[in-house]
């Protein structure tokens, strides 16, 4: 992506400059809405693109679910009942369930507002906010999913998010196209099963403790392998069979072998054998000129992490099917012209500083929870609506009357071009994916202004909690007594639960009962992929410039792309 600088900005947040492109500045006017033939220019952003994504990661909760009424009853759904939501019951909003969001008993438009001049436009958009009923959890056609977030068209799922078409999904993040049987797992796609404590699994089969790894079968402790089966402990594999750290083995060997295998010595053991081999700058598969890393299918994406079947993508992640989208994440099939959004599915066109739209949408900015509408300004789960501002109906001439002169409004408040603060968002930083990429502790969070949950879940009852130390060693000595107890986590002392479809997973994979919280567990889980940043390094083997995730204190041998491909594949 040839670009020139001719602006460098200092972050308003941070302090960090941060540089401004001729073709960011072309993107911000292609994007900039009309309103009457008068084109309303949306200014460069003030924060730097970390900071921004910060900004936009606070609004998303995806892991922590509590149980509350949903505030909806009617004639379809009786009295108002316990649901399963991403709002704890000590958040001030109005909560619907699934049914009743969808339902025809209750109109959005109801609770519609007049726009006033004398205040700004964000703390408007705040009280509507907390006026107009929210969905308790995001997704659709899903069987068996109560306790999930993001998953669609999905069966029995537990503890999951963003999981597509998927089936027997436990404790795992982003598992889609038709993946099943996943357990303790990050980004598993394209068919795979059977998979374990893995991450980046692309088209494989029965995969443990497996990290990047495509079209094989058979893999334990293996990293960034092709088109392999019955593995051990190996690394940058191609091809291959019956090999354990990367030694070859006959048939009888190798089971002989994994019959006898001490998964504790072999992990060290591939972690000795996989300092010593190389790794690619990054993890692209058929694209054209782009940069960050795990992207596939994309051309002309600059600072795009998890990306599919993209084009012209820029400070985004998690994007699959989008053309000409900035600063966004969790945007899927068939998105164009997106800027500073949150969580855009499905069929949606020019939408600017949005969170959860929802399916064919376009020409909205600054809404939430929107399906099926256009030319909607400051609007909040509106459904097949046209030319509404704060959920209050117009006609066209005067939507695009009015429109402009709010715009001008935000730009005497500084609203400007800025997505929502984190001090609108319903959840606080510890509660969203915010912490995740942006660690902070309590007091460093209320130190940069942002808000935090204080509420705690409490435990269900439960006979009796063990030590981890006490657990049996193996998966055929536990007992269902199991089901009635709690497990104290070996690292965090918090209790958790197994439930019974966990256990059978267990079972069927002779797999030990785990000794972590399935907090800790993620949390390693993310700690085990390289930051979203670029930092520039020499290739370790030909000593060219690159720009690489693995940051140049790590001590990884890092080699640009031609070199490694030369080292693994030729």
């Amino acid at each position: 992506m040839s670009e020139q600088i001719v602006e460098t900005r200092q972050c308003k947040q941070c302090g960090q400059p941060f540089d401004i492109t001729d073709k960011d500045k072309e993107f911000y006017e292609k994007i900039s809405p009309v309103f009457a033939w008068k084109k309303s220019l949306i200014p460069p952003p003030t924060l730097c693109p970390s900071c921004r994504q910060q900004r936009r990661s606070t609004f998303r909760n995806e892991r922590n679910l509590y149980r509350r009424k949903c505030d909806f009853s009617g004639k379809d759904l009786g009295p108002a009942k316990d649901i399963i939501s991403i709002y704890s019951p000590d958040k001030p909003f109005k909560v619907y369930e699934q049914k009743a969001r969808w339902g025809s008993e209750w109109n959005p438009l109801d609770y519609g507002m007049s726009f006033d001049f004398n205040k700004s436009f964000f703390v408007q958009f705040d009280e509507l906010l907390h006026k107009v009923p929210l969905i308790s959890l995001v997704g659709q056609s899903n069987e068996n999913c109560d306790f999930t977030f993001d998953n669609n068209f999905s069966k029995n799922c537990y503890m999951s998010v963003v999981v597509d078409d998927g089936e027997n999904v436990f404790y795992s993040n982003r598992v889609l196209n038709r993946s099943r049987d996943v357990m303790d797992s990050y980004y598993i796609f394209n068919g795979s099963s059977l998979v374990y404590e893995s991450l980046y699994i692309n088209n494989c089969h029965d995969m443990k403790y497996c990290f990047s790894c495509t079209n094989s079968t058979g893999l334990t402790l293996c990293s960034f392998c092709e088109n392999c089966e019955d593995c051990i402990g190996c690394k940058n594999l191609v091809g291959k069979k019956y090999h354990i750290l990367n030694k070859p083995y006959t048939r009888e060997e190798y089971l002989a072998h994994k019959d006898q295998l001490n998964l504790q010595s072999m992990r060290e053991q591939a972690k000795d054998l996989f300092a010593t081999l190389p790794v690619k700058a990054n993890t692209f598969i058929n694209t054209e000129n782009c940069q960050w890393g795990n992207l596939t299918g994309c051309i002309n994406c600059y600072y795009g992490f998890n990306g599919e079947d993209s084009k012209d993508v820029k400070y985004s992640a998690h994007f699959t099917g989008v053309v000409d989208c900035y600063d966004a994440e969790d945007i899927c099939y068939n998105v164009s012209l997106s800027y500073e959004g949150q969580t855009i599915i499905k069929n949606n066109n020019h939408i600017l500083f949005s969170l959860f739209m929802m399916e064919s949408n376009a020409k909205c900015f600054y809404c939430k929870l929107l399906t099926g509408c256009q030319n909607c300004f400051g609007c909040i789960s509106l459904r097949n609506a046209s030319y509404c501002i704060l959920n209050k109906q117009y006609t066209k001439e005067e939507y695009e009357a009015l429109v402009p002169q709010i715009i001008e409004h935000m730009s005497k408040c500084w609203e400007r071009g800025e997505f929502f603060p984190s001090s609108m968002s319903p959840f606080g930083y510890n509660e969203t994916i915010a912490q995740e990429y942006f660690p902070l502790t309590r007091e460093e969070a209320l130190n940069k202004w942002f808000k935090r949950s204080e509420y705690e879940v409490p435990f269900p009852k439960v006979e009796k909690i063990l030590k981890s130390t006490d657990l049996p060693p193996t998966i055929s000595l536990v007992s269902d007594d199991i089901l009635k107890r709690a497990i104290e986590c070996e690292v965090s002392k918090k209790p958790f639960r197994i439930i019974p479809r966990e256990l059978e997973f267990y079972r069927t994979n002779n797999i030990p009962l785990p000794h972590k919280h399935p907090d800790v567990r993620h949390a390693e889980r993310i700690q085990s992929r390289n930051p979203r940043t670029l930092w520039e390094r020499k290739c370790a083997k030909c000593w060219a410039d690159i720009k690489t995730t693995y940051s140049p204190e790590k001590p990884d041998i890092v080699y640009c792309e031609n070199c490694y491909n030369k080292e693994i594949y030729w």
